[in-house]
């Protein structure tokens, strides 16, 4: 409960923050052309509309690249960490609890072995 209303007033702060910052640019803008007040702050968000998914479209090659990167080379250094702490006997213990999770995990779930999964489908 205290967590909800934590997230709550951190997203009113957020909010606030963001208007701030819009209005203050529209009204920077208001003073320096004939725009009306209102009329700067429609450009203001438009204009970091325009910022926004310019940057998003010139990221998301590179960042979807990485991402499939990562999801080729995590199984593979997932295997190499297991592998190196079983040589010991807090790995394999550690291991075995893993495994215990994973089954009552995949009871309780249907099969998901992953927590984000529980909501697809």
């Amino acid at each position: 409960m205290l967590r909800a209303v934590f997230d709550v007033v951190a997203l009113v702060f957020a909010g606030i923050l963001l208007a701030v910052f819009l209005r203050g640019i529209g009204d920077w803008l208001s003073r320096r052309t004939p725009l009306s007040s209102g009329w700067a702050l429609v450009a203001t968000v438009a204009a970091l509309a325009v910022v926004v998914t310019a940057g998003v479209w010139l990221i998301a090659p590179s960042l979807a690249a990485q991402v499939d990167e990562l999801a080729q080379r995590l199984p593979q250094s997932a295997r190499r960490v297991a592998e190196h702490a079983g040589r010991y006997a807090w790995g394999r213990e550690l291991a075995e609890r893993l495994s215990d999770v994973r089954v009552s995990r995949g009871r309780r779930h249907q099969g998901s072995g992953s927590p984000f999964r529980r909501g697809a489908g």
